[in-house]
């Protein structure tokens, strides 16, 4: 007898978009063990997102997996979106319970593991619902950037505002309850005579509660003038937009607070990390040894320099540039795609795509 784990998962936007349950995800779950024959050891239930498997209940489920290896067969989970909404961290999660003997897989979109070109069909469907979160993402971010144009600010309130609705029950700031304290700092650090630091720690005092890094970002964010900051995107430029909110401070103050901040900086001197072509691994590899940031050196020998990936001292783990670059060539050759199998994945991809918006239309 196959013994399993069941995995319910749902985000609280799913469930009210979609009406996803995870009562009738463990509900179809039972009944597809009961059918089978097979044992259920336990159920985790999880109202969390899936963007990644940083969740709670997953949590538990993987370290009891781990610690109980040889008494699970199974994971299960309704379909694959209820396990993840990321590729590349959900096959890593796979392998992990691959190599504890623990097959993950879906009871709705099934994968046959025995047959090794199945693995694309695994591929499809954890591509899907990370596609379908690319897109909600987009239309967030669009819809986001239609609010800013019209001058409304979607994001929290800064500080000294908070957030509302107007008449049209859209988004607005209005003034909150430290508008006069942040209306001070600017005044005070207009005058030139002070560092931001240095009056940061006075208006904490009173009780403007500001980090050191997050007080000098308050005295140049445009939202304070009664304007919005819209960044550039693909062809568009950046702009500020009038906004619609009240401002805390006028334009011409505002202003005169830039003017300190340019007259501070200037006579300081700018440093850029400049990319070292022999060595462009640099600070992108993990030490094997202690899993410490890895940084790079050359080191003379008799006629030549020879360069080096390397830990810190005290680890001592390093290694030779070529042998970093040459394992990195043989695993881009290694995860490589044939052009047909990549035009039959595309097709594919595009098919079940197809058939899961048509589902989600009719409300499946």
């Amino acid at each position: 007898m196959k013994r399993v784990i069941l995995y319910v998962r749902v985000s609280t936007d799913e469930q009210a978009k979609y009406g996803y349950s995870l009562g009738h995800q463990e509900l179809i779950l039972t009944k597809f063990c009961e059918i089978k024959g097979w044992e259920v050891v336990d159920i985790y239930k999880e109202d969390y997102s899936a963007k990644n498997f940083d969740r709670p209940e997953y949590k538990k489920l993987f370290k009891y997996s781990k610690a109980h290896k040889r008494e699970v067969d199974y994971i299960l989970v309704s379909k694959w979106d209820r396990f993840s909404r990321n590729q590349t961290d959900a096959l890593q999660e796979i392998k992990k319970f691959s190599e504890m003997n623990i097959e993950v897989n879906a009871i709705e979109q099934w994968i046959d593991f025995s047959i090794p070109h199945n693995k694309m069909m695994l591929s499809i469907y954890l591509t899907i619902p990370e596609i379908d979160n690319d897109v909600r993402g987009i239309n967030t971010k669009m819809g986001m950037r239609r609010s800013f144009k019209e001058g409304r600010w979607t994001g929290t309130a800064p500080i000294g505002f908070k957030n509302g609705r107007d008449h049209l029950n859209k988004p607005l700031l209005f003034l909150g309850e430290q508008q006069h304290l942040v209306l001070e700092a600017f005044e005070l650090f207009s005058t030139g005579n002070y560092a931001a630091e240095e009056l940061r720690r006075i208006m904490w005092k009173k009780g403007l509660k500001v980090s050191r890094t997050r007080f000098p970002e308050l005295l140049k964010n445009v939202l304070y003038m009664g304007k919005v900051y819209v960044a550039e995107y693909k062809d568009e430029e950046a702009q500020i937009i009038q906004g619609l909110h009240e401002p805390i401070v006028s334009e011409e103050l505002f202003n005169k607070v830039q003017k300190v901040f340019r007259t501070k900086m200037k006579g300081k001197k700018k440093h850029y990390d400049k990319l070292n072509e022999a060595m462009p691994l640099r600070s992108m590899l993990t030490c094997p040894r202690c899993s410490r940031i890895m940084t790079s050196s050359s080191s003379k020998g008799r006629n030549n320099y020879y360069n080096y990936y390397h830990c810190r001292p005290d680890c001592g783990e390093r290694m030779p540039v070529e042998v970093a670059h040459n394992a990195l060539y043989d695993y881009f050759d290694e995860i490589a795609v044939k052009p047909e199998i990549a035009s039959l994945y595309l097709e594919v991809m595009g098919s079940i795509y197809k058939s899961e918006e048509e589902r989600q239309r009719k409300g499946d």
